[in-house]
């Protein structure tokens, strides 16, 4: 059944007018129900009655948020949804309309630059703070951007009140009915690995849209206690149990192995993380100044230079240094070369450092102006692509 919010009687309607004049009223938020089988109930509770399905798909118009419950219409009537199981349409879009605008760590002046947008870049905007739009970037990290230079609004948002009462056996008890009837309930001896170079995000429901509640380090084991839909309900080795993307985990059957102590980052991780400190800072021919300026090879020599590691200080000289990497076998920090003159003849003529997920941090002179990450995999990068080197040793 595809569920839309029916029309309401003029009585309704009546009550409603008289009910703006005492709240604040939220739009209703569009939400798309992302599996089969999912429980109407009559009240925000799994002992509540069931008062029919929904089915993957459908849409539904979200009034409140009720702790982990969405209060919907359901056929002129309120009902809840478990959260879980709804992706709320909380993004927008909107086009910027200037060049070289600053992306701000917060909403903020006085706050640190993490990016920059050109004209015509769309952004998704996830909210807004004062004169600012709060967007997600790329990386899925949420930064800030003034008003004045994005053309597009906010999203709605949706109304969340307080819970009765807080249950956690019950939103327990709900989640693992809902799940074990229907989904693929993962067997006891089921484990997985994260693939993620950067991490794995765990989050509090299936989608992309719920709250981080934790982190999963590369290569990190966890039990698997449910899979949905491209979603595993995972339980960590201090407790967490979440959510995460299936796209960036390995299931395996068997005893899980022990993990090791993966608290302290490697040292290309270290390098990564602070070569994207500087993300924003302008491209300057020449230059050696990660705030103020870099071209390519600068960028890179003066990130490695902080690490006490001093590199040739041309792309081309770069690349006589290390030792040859294969595309497919890159890590954080591995240095990636291109021929980017026009020559095509595998000259080296711009560099990078690899930050994982197919992706890398340089300065750039092109479209897309200063330190920026790119993806390897995007049409000019993968045509320009001609070597990668590893300094790390």
């Amino acid at each position: 059944m595809k569920f839309n919010r029916t029309a309401l009687s003029a009585a309704a309607a009546g009550a409603v007018l008289t009910v703006a004049f005492s709240v604040t009223v939220f739009a209703a938020v569009k939400g798309v129900v992302t599996s089969d089988g999912v429980n109407v109930r009559a009240q925000a509770s799994m002992e509540a009655d069931k008062i029919g399905t929904l089915s993957d798909g459908d849409t539904v118009e979200i009034e409140v948020c009720d702790g982990k419950w969405y209060k919907i219409n359901y056929g002129g009537s309120d009902a809840y949804v478990y959260s879980d199981y709804v992706k709320a349409e909380t993004e927008t879009t909107g086009n910027v309309v200037c060049n070289k605008v600053n992306v701000r760590a917060k909403a903020s002046t006085d706050s640190d630059v993490v990016g920059q947008v050109n004209n015509g870049d769309t952004v998704t905007i996830m909210g807004e703070d004062s004169n600012w739009f709060e967007i997600k970037r790329t990386n899925g990290d949420i930064a800030y951007v003034s008003k004045g230079y994005i053309s597009g609004k906010a999203p709605e948002k949706i109304e969340k009140v307080k819970p009765a009462s807080t249950n956690t056996a019950s939103v327990n008890q709900e989640k693992t009915t809902d799940i074990s009837s229907r989904e693929s309930e993962a067997a006891k001896d089921e484990y997985a690995q994260v693939d993620a170079a950067n991490g794995l995000k765990v989050r509090d429901g299936a989608g992309t849209n719920f709250q981080k509640i934790g982190v999963l380090n590369c290569g990190e084991y966890v039990d698997v206690l449910s899979k949905s839909n491209g979603w595993l309900y995972i339980k960590a080795d201090d407790g967490t149990e979440g959510f995460v993307s299936s796209d960036y985990a390995t299931v395996y059957d068997g005893d899980k192995p022990k993990n090791e102590d993966k608290n302290t980052k490697t040292k290309g991780e270290e390098i990564v993380a602070f070569a994207e400190k500087y993300i924003g800072t302008p491209y300057v021919w020449g230059g050696t100044n990660l705030s103020t300026g870099v071209d390519c090879s600068g960028f890179v020599y003066c990130v490695y230079k902080n690490f006490g590691i001093t590199l040739n200080r041309s792309s081309s000289a770069m690349a006589l240094q290390g030792t040859t990497v294969s595309k497919s076998n890159l890590i954080p920090g591995d240095l990636v070369f291109f021929d980017t003159d026009g020559s095509n003849d595998g000259s080296i003529s711009h560099v990078g450092i690899y930050v994982g997920s197919g992706q890398y941090i340089h300065s750039s002179s092109g479209k897309t102006y200063g330190v920026t990450i790119t993806s390897l995999s995007d049409s000019y990068s993968s045509s320009t692509y001609v070597t990668a080197k590893r300094m790390l040793k």
